[in-house]
């Protein structure tokens, strides 16, 4: 998996997530907004069901997002340097 872009959006963020393998996993994503306060959001593999490659996670929130960090221990990925995004 890999994060292909976050979008601001009137009600908050929209992140698209990229499925760059042929196998199925979890989305699991750790949300840090700019007062360090975290949400940590959670797709099971139903996401993938209808043959997508990408997925859009909508994020209702008036806090600005610092950053979004993709994975978990549990899924395993083969190029971690696209699980990150930082607020520039």
């Amino acid at each position: 998996l890999a994060i292909a872009s976050v979008n601001k959006t009137a009600t908050g963020y929209d992140l698209t997530i990229q499925a760059k393998g042929t196998k199925p996993v979890p989305v699991d994503l750790t949300l840090t907004f700019a007062d360090n306060t975290i949400q940590k959001i959670h797709r099971s593999i139903a996401v993938w069901e209808t043959g997508a490659n990408s997925v859009t996670v909508p994020v209702a929130t008036k806090q600005p997002l610092k950053r979004v960090t993709l994975g978990s221990t549990l899924v395993p990925d083969s190029y971690p340097k696209d699980n990150m995004w930082e607020a520039k």
